[in-house]
């Protein structure tokens, strides 16, 4: 074993489409938890706020933070959790907002991303590992 770093799995076209209905549903679940995880985050925010005010006695106020700080924690384990998931698929996350994934895959000798959005029914674009989303281009320049 050389300890370098090993090159990430490519797939085919043809793997990657086959693999979006898993996808589908781990980045659907990525995505209620990206919204859940910045809701807790804004109740500590309300929280820290109203305990710099004095609104709330000091034992409410620790014990909402304290559900607020398991909650995130519960969420936190979930995301990586399903960003698990995905990453065994061949999935790379690249952004949960927009709900995109890139796939590795190679394109001649040079390894590129098959790009994929929540929303899209297949996979019809690509782009190279530096381009990211902005450089797509149609699978037909593929």
């Amino acid at each position: 074993m050389d300890g370098g770093v090993s090159s990430p799995k490519t797939l085919t076209l043809a793997e990657a489409n086959a693999r979006l209905p898993q996808v589908r549903v781990i980045m659907a679940r990525l995505q209620e938890l990206g919204r859940a995880l910045a809701e807790s985050a804004e109740g500590l925010e309300v929280l820290d706020g109203a305990a710099a005010e004095g609104s709330l006695s000091s034992e409410a106020l620790s014990d909402q933070s304290d559900i607020l700080h398991v909650r995130q924690l519960e969420q936190e384990e979930a995301f990586r959790s399903s960003l698990a998931s995905l990453e065994a698929l061949g999935g790379v996350l690249k952004s949960v907002g927009e709900g995109l994934v890139d796939f590795h895959a190679m394109r001649g000798d040079e390894m590129v991303f098959l790009c994929w959005k929540v929303g899209e029914e297949r996979i019809r674009f690509w782009h190279t590992l530096e381009g990211g989303f902005a450089g797509r281009q149609p699978l037909s320049r593929w």
